[in-house]
This record gives structure tokens, sequence and C-alpha cells, in this order.
């Protein structure tokens, strides 16, 4: 199986749909991954989108985050408070 947010969604069986259950909320742990709005408050600026905010489930932690593009890579920078202290990811274009 590959890697991805799809495949995190459901249960074992493929369709039940798993729970927000690391939610640092107590009345949003119940409430299903599918069709959960993960990424807000994106600002378009200068061709960048900043920012914003993603939501990490399998965490129950909400991060800051800005999108940019360089050539075809689409990267995610996923930060706390400073964007120089976090991660990338690189999203190739396919053909």
């Amino acid at each position: 199986m590959t890697e991805g947010w799809g495949n995190k969604m459901f249960e074992l069986d493929g369709i039940t749909p798993k729970k927000d259950t690391k939610n640092p909320v107590k009345d949003l742990r119940n409430r299903k991954l599918k069709d959960l709005e993960i990424i807000t408050d994106l600002v378009f600026s200068k061709g960048k989108y900043l920012n914003g905010k993603i939501y990490l489930a399998n965490l129950g932690i909400t991060m800051d985050c800005n999108f940019y593009l360089e050539k075809d890579i689409l990267k995610m920078r996923i930060y706390y408070r400073f964007p120089i202290v976090g991660i990338t990811k690189k999203w190739h274009k396919v053909q």
C-alpha cells in the first residue's frame, strides 16, 4: 500500500471511516476523518500561499503551513511559529 492521507481515512475494511480520536477537543473526537477540512486560512501573496494552518489528525495537532511552486514541484512547509523550524514536503507533477 502506498503512503498518503487517503489510506489513513478508513479502517482496515476500507469502508468504515476512521474518527478524529486524537483531537485535543473531546467533543470533536467522534467526527470522521473523511471529508475533514485539514488546511485553512491560507492567504495568496506574491505567488505563494502563506500563513495557513494544517491539522495533523494522526497527531491531533495544528501546525502552521505555507505552499509554493518551484518549477513543477509543489512544496509545503509545515512548521511551528517560525518557518525555519519545520519540514518541507514536496509533490512532483505527474505527466
